[in-house]
This record gives structure tokens, C-alpha cells and sequence, in this order.
């Protein structure tokens, strides 16, 4: 039977992937936020490098996914809603 790594071997964090790479973690960061390297946003401030997408970095290779990270709205928050002019009234009597 094959046994599988345990998360914290499959994602590295930004400062794990700096000492490896021997850069700072600002550096990491940039490359996250440029696109060149591939990362799990987690939270408001928190990402994870899969150990894939770092393999691909170290080689020179291109990201598979080439999005840099954006701000995505929390889905529970309410979204403001527009009211409804006169025009909708009318036309729903």
C-alpha cells in the first residue's frame, strides 16, 4: 500500500521556499504576486506553495496556472442590492 505524505510536506510556506531558494521572503512574495510562481492563497495574508508548482519554479519552468493573486470577495458578505425604481413597481402590479 502506498503511503502519502502528510500536508505540511505537500505546500510550503513563503518563508520555507525562501530559505530553500535563499532569497528573502519579500521575494517569494513578489513572485506570488507577479504570477511566476504558483501559490494557494489560505487567507487575507496567508499563502501556500504546492511542492509542484515550486519544482517548476526552481527549473525555469513557466507556472501551470499564470494568474497573479488578486482579492476575491468573501462570499458571505452581503452584497449591496440596488432598489427598484418606479418603473419596476408599475410593473409588477
Amino acid at each position: 500500500m502506498l503511503e502519502r505524505e502528510p500536508p505540511s510536506t505537500r505546500y510550503h510556506t513563503p518563508r520555507e521556499v525562501a530559505r530553500r531558494l535563499r532569497v528573502s521572503p519579500t521575494t517569494v512574495m513578489r513572485a506570488i504576486h507577479e504570477g511566476r510562481l504558483f501559490a494557494v492563497r489560505v487567507s487575507d495574508r496567508v499563502y501556500r506553495i504546492p511542492v509542484g508548482a515550486l519544482l517548476r519554479f526552481e527549473r525555469g519552468d513557466e507556472p501551470l496556472v499564470t494568474v497573479p493573486a488578486v482579492d476575491v470577495p468573501e462570499l458571505s458578505e452581503p452584497q449591496p442590492r440596488e432598489r427598484a425604481g418606479p418603473e419596476l413597481a408599475t410593473i409588477l402590479r
